[in-house]
């Protein structure tokens, strides 16, 4: 990140039926961040390459590539036979985020869960709970999973970075 005060960032849950993500603006300075958007997009074309174009597409029309100062993924958490199509879209995406010169951060997914449940192996359901248990994001309404996670994502990198930029100045004082 660059010396902004404010930075414009969106989180991403890749999936290939159903993309999720979040964006947020962050002020570094007062350690505060305001939820700006949840949604998701889907795809059920058969043709897996079909559905990389529409979510692409769409990440274009929405803006999604371009209007941000960093994005966010959850660190590869696959889970059954398809993670090879997982691996292509989240390349897809980055390589589009790359294009545009927006920073491209990793979060792990223990991390992630440990932010936002207290417990670094807490199941998804936990996680969707949790998440909209936090005082900032109580108003957010999710229509699946993918956007539950994508919020996740995002609250966990925005906590956990204003921790590090809070104990950087603690030290520096």
């Amino acid at each position: 990140m660059d010396q902004k005060t404010t930075i414009k960032l969106i989180a991403i849950d890749a999936s290939s039926t159903c993309t999720g993500y979040s964006s947020f603006s962050v002020n570094l300075l007062d350690h505060t961040f305001i939820h700006l958007e949840t949604n998701s997009i889907s795809s059920s074309k058969k043709n897996i390459y079909a559905r990389y174009e529409v979510i692409h597409n769409k990440f274009i029309e929405l803006g999604l590539y371009s209007n941000y100062d960093i994005v966010v993924f959850e660190n590869y958490a696959f889970n059954g036979n398809r993670v090879t199509q997982l691996a292509e879209l989240n390349g897809l995406l980055k390589y589009n985020y790359y294009l545009n010169s927006v920073p491209i951060e990793i979060i792990a997914p223990n991390t992630i869960k440990k932010l936002v449940t207290d417990h670094g192996h807490a199941s998804k359901d936990k996680v969707r709970k949790s998440i909209q248990e936090k005082s900032e994001l109580k108003n957010v309404k999710l229509k699946n999973n993918d956007e539950s996670d994508s919020l996740a994502v995002g609250y966990s990198y925005i906590k956990k970075t204003l921790k590090e930029l809070e104990d950087m100045e603690n030290k520096n004082e």
